[in-house]
C-alpha cells in the first residue's frame, strides 16, 4: 500500500482547510514526510526487484562444478572519465563521456541498418556494450583499490541502453564494500560487484559437458556478420568459428578484437545466435543480466583465438540463460554463469526486418493496392525496437511527446504507411529504400504527407487508417488517394439515418443491416479522405450513388471493399480505385 495516504486530507476534515491555519501547515509537513518515506520504500523494493535473477531449469545435467573465481580487464582503449570524490576512501564518483567523439569504436556496436553513407547517426542507435560497461566497472574498482587484479563480476544488471547520441554525462559511483568487492553504478543504465583480489585463481579444467543432438550450424562465422545474424562491425566481429550446435548450446572460436569488451561480447553474440537458429518465434535477444564472471588469468591479447562452450540452462519465451566457457591451453580462462538474453517478442516476419529493413517488410501488400500491418509487438521493449528500426529523427520527437496508448497507433501507421511508399518507389528507382529514408508528416488538416530526399516518394499522395490492432496504408504517384478500415459491429437503430440519405437505403442489405451499414459508412470515410477534408460533421455529403459487386460509387469516387478478419474479429477495407 502507500504510506500515509491522504493525510493532510484527514487533518483537514477535522480542523478545516485554511491555507493560513497552523493545522494546515502541518498537514503539508505530514504529507511531504509520507511521500519520502513512500519513496524510500520504493527504491529499496525496486533494488529487491531488480537484483533476482530468473529461476535456473536445467537444460543439459553438466558434470563437474569448476571453480568460480571471475573476468579481466581489457586493454583496449577507453573513453574520457572526469574524476571526483566525496572525501570518503570507500566511495568515489566520476563522469563517463559517453559520444561518437569518446567512444569511436561505437560505430561498430549499432542496432540499426542505415543505407550507406546515411549522415544521422542517431538513427543507427550507437549502443555501449553490456560488456564494454563491465570492462570500465573493472577499471574504476582498480582505481578504487590500487595494486588488486580484477578476478571477476556478479549481480551485472543492464537497466537500459547506453546511446551514445545524443552525447551524455553519466555519473558512476563505486563503494568499497569489502577488502574484495567494489560495488558500482552507472547511474540509470547499469549495476554490478567488481571482485577483486592479490591473485588470480587457479584455473580449472573445462565441465560443462557435451552438447545434445550437435549438427552443423546453418551459417558459418563469416556470415554470422555478411548476413547480419549479427549487427556488429569489425571492431566486435569477435567470433571466428562456429563448430557444432546442439539442443543445449554451441561450440566456437572467438577472438578479442579492439573494441573495448569485445571477446566476452563475442560470447554473448552465440547465446544470440543460438536463439535465432534454434527458435521460431522471438529470435531477437539481447543482454539483460548476468549473474557472475571468472577470470582466471591476465587478459588474452588482441587476435589471440580461444574455444568457447555455451550451455543453456533455462529457455523461457521471454529470456534464455546460459553457462559459458572460454578456454585457453585447455583451462578455463573465463567462466560465465547466468548469462540472460532477453528475448524480443517476433515472429519471422519481424526478426527478418530488423536483419533486412531495406527488403523485408511486416506489411502485406492486398490486392496489389493496399497494405496492411498487424501488430506483434505487444510489449514496450519490442515496441521501442520497433520503432527505432522504422523512424528517422523528427519520428521519434513525435513519438515520445505521445502517450502510450497514442504511440501504438502512431508507430502502426507509419510501419505500414512507409513501407507502402518504400514498395513503389523502390521498384521506381531501382534500389533498396531504407526506413529513415522516409518521413511521415501531416498538414493541418490531418492529411498524410511524404517527406523525403528522393523526388520520387515525395511526388505520391498517401492515405492511412487504423483500427484496433491493424494499421493500412495506401500510396498512388498519379491521382489522390483515400482508405479505411472498420470493424463490423452492431450498430443503434439511429446510426443508419445519421449517415445515410434517403436514396442510399436501397444499399442496406436487410439481412445483414449491421454489415451494410459498416460497410457503406467505411467507403464514405474512404472517399472523404480522398478529398483531403474527412467528414467534416457531414457523411451524408457524401453520397452512395451506385453499387457494383465489392465496388461503391461515392461522390466522383470509385471505392473498393475487402473483408478481412484478424484475431476472430472481422473487419472492412475500403479504399478507392482509378477505374
Amino acid at each position: 500500500g502507500t504510506l500515509g495516504t491522504g493525510i493532510s486530507a484527514q487533518v483537514e476534515a477535522v480542523m478545516g482547510s485554511s491555507p493560513s491555519s497552523p493545522m494546515s501547515t502541518m498537514a503539508s509537513l505530514l504529507d511531504e514526510v509520507s511521500q519520502t518515506s513512500q519513496e524510500l520504500i520504493n527504491v529499496f523494493s525496486s533494488y529487491k526487484d531488480q537484483t533476482k535473477l530468473p529461476p535456473r531449469k536445467v537444460v543439459h545435467q553438466k558434470s563437474g562444478s569448476g571453480s568460480q573465481k571471475r573476468p579481466p580487464m581489457d586493454n583496449s582503449p577507453t573513453p574520457p572519465i572526469i574524476e571526483s570524490t566525496n572525501g570518503k576512501n570507500s566511495n568515489s564518483s566520476s563522469e563517463l563521456l559517453v559520444s561518437l567523439d569518446a567512444m569511436p569504436w561505437l560505430v561498430d556496436h549499432q542496432f540499426f541498418h542505415q543505407a550507406p553513407g546515411w549522415s544521422d547517426a542517431s538513427d543507427a542507435f550507437p549502443v555501449v556494450p553490456m560488456t564494454n560497461i563491465i570492462k570500465i566497472f573493472g577499471e574504476k574498482a582498480q582505481e578504487a583499490v590500487p595494486g588488486k587484479f580484477v578476478t571477476g563480476w556478479k549481480s551485472m544488471r543492464a537497466y537500459r541502453w547506453t546511446s551514445a547520441v545524443p552525447a551524455k554525462s553519466i555519473p558512476i559511483l563505486a563503494s568499497i564494500t569489502s577488502p574484495n568487492e567494489v560495488k558500482l553504478s552507472l547511474e540509470g543504465y547499469a549495476k554490478g560487484i567488481v571482485e577483486i583480489s592479490d591473485t588470480y585463481p587457479i584455473p580449472p579444467t573445462p565441465s560443462l559437458g557435451d552438447l545434445v543432438s550437435p549438427k552443423p550450424s546453418p551459417q558459418n562465422a563469416k556470415e554470422l556478420y555478411s548476413e547480419r545474424w549479427m549487427f556488429h562491425g569489425p571492431k566486435y566481429q569477435g567470433v571466428k568459428e562456429i563448430g557444432l550446435i546442439g539442443s543445449n548450446g554451441i561450440e566456437a572460436v572467438i577472438t578479442r578484437q579492439s573494441g573495448p569488451g569485445s571477446l566476452l561480447d563475442a560470447a554473448g553474440q552465440l547465446v544470440g545466435y543460438w536463439i535465432e537458429v534454434m527458435e521460431s518465434v522471438n529470435q531477437m535477444a539481447l543482454p539483460s543480466t548476468i549473474g557472475s564472471i571468472s577470470v582466471f588469468g591476465p587478459e588474452p591479447e588482441i587476435g589471440e583465438e580461444l574455444r568457447c562452450s555455451l550451455r543453456v540452462t533455462e529457455l523461457e519465451i521471454d529470456h534464455v540463460t546460459a553457462d559459458i566457457e572460454i578456454i585457453k591451453d585447455n583451462k578455463v580462462w573465463c567462466l560465465i554463469k547466468d548469462w540472460v538474453d532477453h528475448r524480443f517478442t517476433s515472429n519471422p516476419d519481424l526478426f527478418f526486418n530488423f536483419l533486412y529493413p531495406e527488403d523485408h517488410f511486416v506489411s502485406k501488400v492486398i490486392d496489389g493496392d493496399f497494405s496492411i500491418v498487424h501488430e506483434i509487438w505487444r510489449d514496450s521493449a519490442t515496441r521501442e525496437l520497433v520503432m527505432r528500426n522504422h523512424t528517422c529523427a523528427n519520428e521519434r520527437m513525435e513519438y515520445e511527446d505521445k502517450n502510450p496508448k497514442a504511440q501504438r497507433q502512431w508507430l502502426l501507421g507509419r510501419v505500414v504507411a512507409k513501407e507502402a511508399v518504400r514498395t513503389v518507389v523502390s521498384k521506381q528507382i531501382g534500389r533498396d529504400i531504407y526506413p529513415a529514408e522516409i518521413e511521415i508528416s501531416h498538414l493541418e488538416t490531418g492529411a498524410p504527407y511524404v517527406k523525403s530526399a528522393i523526388p520520387e516518394a515525395e511526388s505520391l499522395s498517401i492515405s492511412i487508417a487504423h483500427k484496433d490492432e491493424l494499421d493500412v496504408a495506401i500510396v498512388d504517384d498519379k491521382i489522390p488517394v483515400g482508405i479505411d478500415i472498420e470493424e463490423f459491429v452492431a450498430h443503434g437503430e439511429r446510426f443508419g439515418s445519421a449517415i445515410l440519405n434517403e436514396s442510399e437505403l436501397k444499399f442496406v442489405d436487410s439481412a445483414d443491416p449491421n454489415v451494410s451499414l459498416t460497410q457503406l459508412w467505411s467507403v464514405k470515410e474512404a472517399a472523404a479522405k480522398c478529398e483531403g477534408t474527412g467528414f467534416e460533421g457531414k457523411p451524408k455529403s457524401f453520397e452512395v450513388l451506385a453499387k457494383s459487386g465489392d465496388k461503391f460509387l461515392v461522390g466522383k469516387h470509385w471505392i473498393k471493399t475487402k473483408l478481412i478478419e484478424n484475431n476472430e474479429r472481422r473487419y472492412v477495407v475500403s479504399w478507392t480505385i482509378n477505374k
